[in-house]
């Protein structure tokens, strides 16, 4: 096992407490000093005379790379670790990974991790789906989503692989370790996927002190897309599904994060100088630019950006994401500056910009309108009414979208401001059903007084639609549906609210009540669609005839006499 080590100190020793506590006996931990000024060599030192597993060794290079370098070149055992020395290990993690290998004979195996920091824990991995289960002797071609985890540390390989691949860290001040890790896993013949957290990695501000992949100063930026595009180019020849997992990787993870880090630490009105804007450039050339539209909204539109040389935008765009959340115009304007200046760009990436102006300016407009004076929206909506108008629509993915279209292609400040609102009503909850004979009285949770107003109930078949009034007091809806109004057949519920010059329509659904059967005699029974996000249905019966009732009553009558007494 190999750590090293640099002003580590203040962890070092809880690291070497997780390592020391695996249950692998026949283990050396090589801790290699990359030139400390702290008391990370004594302590090291004082762990070493306490367990004799334990090794101190210089560094032959100076900077991370090299200390791994050092300890890989000395490790004897046949599998090699590394871990980073504020870390910590979790227990078990090494046996997990070694069975694996013992089993399977592959070249190495990779686990789960998360992150941590002084008040939350992460899995960075779960969007990827890697670990969703185990595998054995898998290789790139067949799970492309192994280029998804490029560190270092929550991974065994067999040594004989590592010397016989060549593999080794470059001498870079930044990222230094995804090149060799996506070279491990273009290269072995078998790799194991063991779904098990095996390494808990402590976040920790950037700067001088902060975690290495906190970096945000120009040198890191420059050393990370040195190295991405270094990647890019060895998946070049791969197949079409490893080089748009590589591609996805930069635009929606890795390549999102050290963009936006370096744009925000730029002070406000600064120019991206030529040199980082070609390094920029040549790692955009690499990569499949078909995969824009596959990323978040608000990374997809930043690279869009850069891709249209529009930096000084960017860097803008990346700012309003930072600006106070409780003020939203910031992100408003961000959106709708962005969106306005990639239409005017040439179409450089195919890019949806009807998709991207749903999926995000919209959205920001939908979460965050309700919170923006008029004064200030006023001008907000009119800027984004001539971005939809010079784009075509994405589809709208929700009724709420929709309408937030509306309201901003018409210059609704109120049905704006109300839309938005609606969000936190939407779905429309029943949680409440009272039957009689031939009608439902629902009821449920209303929302606020200035939408409640504005509610009544809609049933729609397959051609019909019909409307029954609401009324809201005391925090509560209530509604009679009546099967006088509604012809036989299976009706899907939903409540439209009027709001100012449009309306909306959302969903109605159950709380996740019970909904009993009723008997014959009713004539409407209530139903909910667990398929479709527990939506409420009304099945509307037929009339029972008069010999239809009177069979059903001689069925109820040979059932009484057929039933044993009560005793």
């Amino acid at each position: 096992m190999v750590i090293p080590a640099h002003d580590a100190a203040e962890w070092i020793e809880e690291l070497l407490d997780s390592v020391l506590a695996q249950d692998i006996a026949a283990m050396e931990v090589l801790v290699v000093d990359d030139r400390s000024t702290d008391a990370t060599a004594e302590l090291i030192r004082a762990s070493a005379a306490e367990d004799n597993r334990v090794v101190l060794l210089p560094s032959s290079a100076p900077g991370g790379a090299g200390a791994r370098n050092t300890g890989a070149v000395a490790a004897r055992g046949e599998y090699l670790v590394f871990a980073d020395a504020d870390d910590i290990v979790p227990t078990g993690s090494y046996r997990a990974m070694v069975d694996s290998l013992e089993r399977s004979g592959a070249d190495l195996a990779v686990g789960d991790h998360l992150k941590f920091s002084p008040n939350r824990t992460w899995s960075p991995t779960e969007r990827w789906h890697l670990f969703d289960h185990a595998a054995q002797r898998t290789t790139l071609a067949e799970t492309p989503a192994l280029l998804t985890g490029r560190a270092c540390w929550n991974r065994v390989f067999r040594k004989s692989f590592w010397e016989g691949a060549g593999l080794a860290f470059p001498g870079v001040g930044h990222a230094d370790d995804i090149v060799p890790m996506t070279r491990s896993v273009l290269l072995a013949e078998a790799i194991d996927v063991v779904p098990v957290c095996v390494y808990l990695y402590r976040e920790r501000a950037g700067g001088v002190d902060g975690s290495m992949s906190n970096r945000t100063d120009e040198r890191s930026f420059i050393d990370y897309l040195v190295e991405e595009t270094t990647c890019a180019s060895l998946v070049a020849t791969a197949s079409p599904a490893i080089i748009r997992q590589q591609s996805l990787l930069v635009l929606d993870a890795d390549g999102w994060v050290h963009l936006d880090r370096y744009l925000a630490q730029l002070p406000e009105g600064a120019v991206v100088p030529d040199h980082v804007r070609h390094a920029l450039s040549g790692l955009l050339d690499e990569l499949d630019a078909s995969v824009l539209d596959e990323a978040a909204p608000h990374r997809r539109c930043l690279f869009a950006l850069v891709w249209s040389g529009r930096f000084d935008v960017a860097a803008e765009f990346a700012a309003a994401f930072r600006a106070d959340p409780m003020d939203p115009r910031h992100l408003l304007d961000g959106w709708v500056a962005a969106l306005g200046a990639l239409l005017d760009a040439p179409a450089l990436v195919p890019l949806d910009r009807g998709a991207l102006a749903t999926d995000g300016m919209l959205t920001a407009f939908l979460h965050s309108a309700e919170a923006v004076l008029d004064d200030d929206l006023r001008p907000l909506v009119e800027a984004a009414g001539d971005v939809l108008r010079r784009t075509p629509s994405g589809g709208d993915r929700s009724e709420l979208l929709a309408a937030m279209r509306r309201a901003v292609l018409t210059g609704d400040l109120r049905a704006a401001r109300r839309v938005s609102a609606l969000r936190h009503h939407a779905p429309v909850v029943v949680d409440r059903v009272t039957p009689t004979r031939d009608s439902l009285l629902l009821e449920g949770p209303a929302p606020s007084d200035r939408l409640g107003d504005s509610m009544r109930f809609t049933a729609r078949s397959a051609d019909e639609v019909v409307a029954f009034d609401l009324q809201t007091g005391d925090g509560r809806w209530s509604g009679r549906i009546t099967a006088d109004r509604l012809p036989p057949t299976r009706w899907t519920t939903s409540v439209t609210f009027a709001i100012s010059t449009i309306e909306v329509e959302v969903p109605l659904v159950t709380a996740r009540m019970p909904l009993p059967p009723l008997d014959d005699e009713h004539l409407l029974q209530p139903l909910s669609d667990r398929r479709d996000g527990w939506r409420f249905l009304v099945d509307r019966r037929s009339a029972r005839t008069l010999l239809s009732r009177a069979r059903s009553f001689v069925r109820r009558q040979r059932t009484s006499r057929d039933s044993p007494p009560l005793r």
